[in-house]
């Protein structure tokens, strides 16, 4: 029995919604320096044959900075590598949360719009997100299960 609270429909609706509105993950970075800051992408292996391809890094920069139709978007969600669909809640929430960095995002409607989706698709599901000001740098999410009240 998996420990998880996120759900892999709610990890599928957020990053369905997130393609459909071309809010990118990335922000301003290129996707591999991006998903660098949470992976060790050099020890991960590559998608690609070709040797000068031999780590994620690599994979990720080659195919989806420098010809970014080799890769439809959204792919990052269903990397096997990454596993963000099925993985830990604590990554997956790492995602979401470096994803509103003002670090990744210098555009506050960008950061806005990204936290009114995952909160809306979150408050469907099992999950509430309270939003927070970490170390008053930007907008930081914390899952928290939901208190279902009795009547007396």
């Amino acid at each position: 029995m998996s420990k998880n609270k996120i759900t892999a429909v709610t990890r599928r609706n957020i990053a369905d919604s997130l393609t459909e509105e071309r809010l990118w993950y990335h922000g301003r970075l290129k996707e591999a320096d991006f998903l660098n800051r949470l992976y060790d992408l050099s020890s991960m292996p590559s998608t690609d044959y070709r040797p000068e391809y031999n780590n994620a890094y690599k994979d990720i920069h080659q195919h989806a900075d420098m010809n970014m139709g080799d890769w439809p978007p959204g792919w990052v969600f269903t990397d096997v590598r990454l596993n963000l669909m099925h993985g830990d809640d604590d990554v997956y929430l790492r995602f979401l949360n470096e994803t509103l960095g003002p670090h990744i995002r210098s555009d506050n409607d960008a950061a806005d719009k990204l936290v009114d989706i995952i909160t809306s698709i979150y408050s469907q599901r099992d999950l509430n997100f309270i939003m927070q000001m970490k170390y008053r740098v930007g907008p930081y999410l914390n899952g928290q299960e939901k208190i279902q009240g009795r009547r007396n």
